[in-house]
């Protein structure tokens, strides 16, 4: 597996505070007949988008789950969504994933605040955000249980950087990780483009 075909799978996956939310998160969901309504916001590349995919798809089935970006939410959709969770399913989970909640039209905005004060039960409302609490309306942050990802240690990405792709040498990988400062996806590309680069210059000596 290369640098660009990673794909977190489960909470150990996961750098930083983002592998532990999603571990809780999916704990309290097994125990609890219970709503999760989440909102993780921090800087880009700190894995807040993973960890709710994670999470979806350690509680839900891939066809009762929906992912969605805020830009692109309408209005109907909200509707239509805010129908069919409080359809009779059994025991099963129903999650609604809405990335960059920050970029969502107004209209929708005040729709999805009322979606969220009205799911059912065995319904997880999953967002994220690039911004700061504080840049977000009271109303949004009162309806969820929030989290802030912070980006990972430089030195854990250097180390699991190391321990992925043993052929980037530790040295490379610490400068890969100073370089991202703790971005991970951002590390994942200039490890691919250097293992790429590495892998062009074997070539044309051989």
């Amino acid at each position: 597996m290369t640098p660009d075909q990673f794909i977190p799978v489960a909470p150990g996956d996961l750098l930083g505070t983002a592998g532990q939310i999603a571990a809780v998160q999916i704990h309290k969901a097994m125990r609890l007949d219970a709503v999760l309504r989440l909102l993780l916001h921090g800087e880009p590349g700190c894995g807040k988008t993973a960890a709710c995919r994670i999470i979806a798809n350690a509680i839900a089935k891939p066809h009762d789950i929906s992912h969605c970006s805020a830009a692109d939410l309408t209005a109907e959709q909200v509707r239509d969504w805010s129908m069919e969770s409080h359809l009779i399913r059994g025991n099963e989970w129903r999650v609604y994933h809405i990335d960059e909640c920050d970029a969502m039209n107004p209209t929708v905005g005040l729709l999805m605040l009322k979606f969220a004060e009205d799911l059912a039960p065995r319904t997880a409302l999953l967002c994220t955000s690039n911004l700061g609490m504080g840049e977000l309306s009271h109303r949004f942050q009162s309806r969820f249980q929030t989290f802030h990802v912070g980006k990972p240690a430089v030195s854990a990405v250097a180390i699991w950087l190391t321990r992925q792709w043993p052929a980037l040498g530790s040295e490379r990988a610490v400068e890969i990780a100073r370089a991202t400062n703790g971005d991970v996806r951002a590390a994942l590309n200039d490890a691919q483009a250097w293992l790429d680069f590495e892998a062009a210059k074997g070539a044309s000596k051989s």
